[in-house]
C-alpha cells in the first residue's frame, strides 16, 4: 500500500491513467509459417508447394465499472502471405478483419454484445481442435460465420448456458476477402449442459439451430435464410483424452437438392495429450466439402509439439475419398505458430 501510494505522489495524472489502462487492456496474437502441398484446403490453394505465412494481431479489454458490470471489447486483424516462394503477395493486398466487437457483462444478467463475431451455434462446437485446419471445421459443421453486425447474448445457469445470436443488417454474402463470411445474415441459438468441449473434465451435450444461408465457393446457395440447421454436439474429457462429435441436418433449397447433397452431415474427432508439449488428433467426418459444393468424407490427422511455451510446431492434413466428383484432393501441412 506505501508502495503504491509513493508511486501513485511521483507520477503525473497522465501517467497513472496509462498504468490503469494496461491493467485492462492485452495485445498478442502470432506469426506463423506454413509449407503446404498446395491441397484444396490451404489458403494459398494452387499447385506447387506453396510455402504461406501470417501475422495475426488481438486487441482485448476488459474494464470493470462496479463490482457487478464491466465493459469488454476486441478486435483482430491478420495479415496473410500466400507463397513466400513467389515473393510476399498478400491475398487480395488487405487486411482480414477477424473480429471487432463491443459488449457489456454483468454477474448474473449475462452477457450482451455487438459487432463482428461468431453466431451462437459456434459456441459448442466439439471438433474444433485442429490449429490450422480449423476454420474449415467450422464450416464442416454449418456453423455461422463471422458476420458483422452481429448481436449476441449469454447466460448460465448451474450446467446450463445458452447463447443466442442475430444479424441486425441485411447486408448480402460478399466474396471481399476482408469480410470472411461464409454463411448469409441470420439468427442462431445454443443451449448446452455439462463441461465445455474446450476446457475441464467431464461430459457435455448441446443443441444450436441457425437460419442462415450457406453458400458454396462459386456464390451458389445450398440452404435459403430461413431454412433451418440443426446440430447436435457431444464431448466428453477425462484427463488426457478427448471425444467430440456432431450431427448436422440441413433443409436445402432445390438447388442443393439439385447437387445430390445429403441432408446429414457428421464430424468425430479423438485427441490425446501426451504430456504438456505433444498431442495428436484424429478426426474423421462427412461434410459439404468443396466449399460447400458437393458431399465428401474424409480422415484428418493432427500432431502438435510446444517446442517453447510460445512456440508451435504442427502437422496437420486430410486425407479424402475424392467427393461426388473424385476429384478432391489431400490437404497437408506441416508450419510452426510463434505466438507473443
Amino acid at each position: 500500500m506505501k508502495k503504491t501510494l509513493a508511486v501513485a505522489m511521483l507520477l503525473p495524472a497522465s501517467q497513472l491513467f496509462a498504468l490503469e489502462i494496461q491493467d485492462y487492456v492485452s495485445l498478442n496474437g502470432l506469426v506463423g509459417a506454413y509449407q503446404t502441398n498446395g491441397g484444396p484446403l490451404v489458403e494459398g490453394s494452387k499447385e506447387g508447394n506453396p510455402i504461406e505465412a501470417k501475422v495475426r494481431a488481438n486487441l482485448t479489454a476488459n474494464v470493470p465499472i462496479t463490482e457487478d458490470w464491466s465493459v469488454f471489447g476486441r478486435m483482430e486483424y491478420d495479415l496473410n502471405f500466400l507463397d513466400l516462394k513467389e515473393g510476399t503477395e498478400i491475398k487480395n493486398g488487405k487486411l482480414r478483419k477477424r473480429y471487432e466487437y463491443v459488449g457489456v457483462e454483468h454477474s448474473y444478467l449475462g452477457t450482451l454484445w455487438f459487432g463482428k463475431d461468431w453466431g451462437a451455434n459456434y459456441s459448442h462446437l466439439p471438433i474444433l481442435k485442429m490449429a490450422y485446419l480449423g476454420f474449415q471445421d467450422v464450416a464442416a459443421a454449418q456453423a455461422t460465420w463471422r458476420n458483422s453486425d452481429t448481436l449476441l447474448y449469454k447466460n448460465s445457469y448451474d450446467k446450463w448456458t445458452f447463447v443466442a445470436s442475430t444479424q441486425l443488417s441485411e447486408s448480402e454474402r460478399s466474396f471481399d476477402y476482408s469480410d470472411d463470411a461464409f454463411t448469409t445474415d441470420g439468427s442462431a441459438f445454443t443451449i448446452t449442459y455439462g463441461a465445455s468441449p474446450f476446457f475441464g473434465d467431464g461430459f457435455g451435450i448441446g443443441y444450436s439451430y441457425h437460419n442462415a444461408g450457406l453458400y458454396g465457393s462459386g456464390g451458389e446457395l445450398y440452404k435459403d435464410k430461413g431454412d433451418a440447421t440443426h446440430n447436435v454436439g457431444m464431448s466428453y474429457r477425462q484427463g488426457q483424452w478427448y471425444i467430440g462429435a456432431t450431427l448436422t441436418r440441413s433443409d436445402l433449397n432445390e438447388h442443393g437438392k439439385a447437387s445430390n447433397l445429403n441432408d446429414y452431415t457428421y464430424d468425430v474427432v479423438g485427441e490425446y495429450t501426451f504430456n504438456s508439449k505433444l498431442k495428436f488428433i484424429l478426426h474423421h467426418a462427412q461434410v459439404y466439402g468443396n466449399w460447400g459444393a458437393e458431399n465428401e468424407r474424409f480422415v484428418g490427422y493432427g500432431i502438435h509439439y510446444y517446442v517453447t511455451p510460445k512456440l508451435l510446431a504442427l502437422s496437420e492434413g486430410r486425407f479424402s475419398n475424392g467427393g461426388d466428383s473424385g476429384t478432391i484432393g489431400d490437404t497437408h501441412v506441416i508450419g510452426l505458430e510463434y505466438f507473443y
